[in-house]
């Protein structure tokens, strides 16, 4: 999955999360060694970022959301470059995705350059959001080899 073409599958949920929640960007990550690389990405111009500035490092290490209401009040983010440099992230929300067997290896989340209010946020819909894109992930498409139910083809 590390380094490989955006997929509409992933792009379309991205999107959604992102015009759901009211964010000017949003993103699916995966974390990998040193760094965390973006699968998919809207509003955002970076397909990768040092894993030691990364939201997503924190938010894998819980089942649930993590909702950070201004980064610069949160000491966990006073000094990441995200927030005091460009982008200048102030709001952020993520949920872990899972792989099938059942590791963190990284999340869906929702960025913004204005804080706001951890009650505002819905995280309900972000966990459904985040669900579906795991989905995806767990269940690739179909291939041309085989039909509809999932039955091989039979070969001609």
């Amino acid at each position: 999955m590390l380094d490989t073409a955006p997929e509409d599958r992933f792009d379309r949920i991205v999107a959604l999360a992102r015009s759901s929640l009211g964010a000017s960007a949003a993103a699916f990550t995966v974390l990998d060694g040193d760094r965390q690389w973006h699968k998919s990405m809207v509003g955002l111009r970076v397909t990768e970022i040092p894993r030691s500035c990364s939201f997503c490092t924190i938010t894998v290490l819980e089942p649930g959301a993590l909702v950070v209401p201004d980064a610069l009040l949160d000491e966990r983010f006073t000094d990441n470059p995200l927030v005091v440099s460009g982008p200048r992230l102030r709001f952020y929300v993520g949920f872990p995705i899972e792989s099938p067997s059942g590791e963190r290896i990284g999340a869906l989340c929702v960025y913004d350059e204005t804080p706001r209010s951890a009650e505002t946020v819905d995280v309900v819909l972000l966990r459904n959001l985040a669900l579906v894109l795991q989905n995806e992930l767990w269940h690739p498409l179909e291939t041309a080899d085989t039909d509809a139910s999932g039955a091989e083809a039979a070969p001609e």
